[in-house]
C-alpha cells in the first residue's frame, strides 16, 4: 500500500524537514531528497514545489537514451568504431524509433524495424 500524506516532521534542532521521493538508483534502491523550513507550512510549500519539478519516470525518449549510450561508448571504443556507431544511429535507427518513449517501446516495434 502506498504512503499517503507528506513526509514532514520536526527535527531536534527545531527546523522542519520534508522528504520526497526522487527516483530509484541503478541498484534499485529508492532515493530521497530533503527540504528544510522554519515552520510546517513553509516546509510544506517548499516540498510541494520541489516535488513538482521532478521528471516523471519513464518519459525519456529512445533518442535521449541512444545519445547517452553513445556518449558512454565514446571512451570505450576506438574513434573509428565510435564514428561508425554514430553514423548507424543517425542514418538508420533514429529515423524509425526517434520519438518513442522507452516505456512504450516494445518487441514488435523492434522486430518491425529489423525486418
Amino acid at each position: 500500500m502506498s504512503k499517503r500524506g507528506l513526509n514532514i516532521y520536526k527535527r531536534k534542532d527545531g527546523r522542519w524537514e520534508g522528504r520526497y521521493f526522487t527516483g530509484k538508483r541503478k541498484n534499485g534502491r529508492k532515493c530521497y531528497a530533503s527540504v528544510y523550513g522554519s515552520g510546517y507550512f513553509e516546509t510544506r510549500r517548499k516540498l510541494v514545489d520541489a516535488a513538482a519539478n521532478i521528471e516523471p519516470a519513464g518519459v525519456s525518449t529512445f533518442t535521449a537514451c541512444a545519445e547517452e549510450w553513445l556518449s558512454d561508448a565514446e571512451f570505450r571504443v576506438k574513434p573509428s568504431t565510435f564514428a561508425n556507431y554514430r553514423f548507424l544511429l543517425q542514418r538508420h535507427i533514429l529515423p524509425h524509433l526517434n520519438h518513442r518513449t522507452m516505456q512504450k517501446l516494445s518487441n514488435p516495434d523492434i522486430e518491425s524495424f529489423i525486418t
